[in-house]
């Protein structure tokens, strides 16, 4: 192994390890962050499905909550 690759690989295990990076087949590339809906979102969804009523916004935050925890899994 070249001194090269033997730096590179340390690079990579270490970016794996902070998990700042996650390692594809193909590339090393950075971890997507999780990006939730804002207020306005979620109001604009309620009014564009009709669900307008008096516990759609904790049931949305569940739904949200539930994506987000199948997406950590995957990581």
């Amino acid at each position: 192994m070249t001194d090269n690759v033997a730096q590179d690989l340390a690079k990579y295990v270490a970016a794996l390890v902070q998990g700042t990076h996650e390692i594809t087949a193909v590339t090393i590339k950075p971890k997507r962050e999780w990006v939730g809906l804002t207020d306005n979102e979620r109001m604009e969804l309620a009014v564009k499905t009709g669900a307008m009523s008096a516990d759609w916004l904790p049931f949305m935050e569940a739904v949200e909550k539930k994506l987000k925890e199948k997406n950590e899994e995957r990581i």
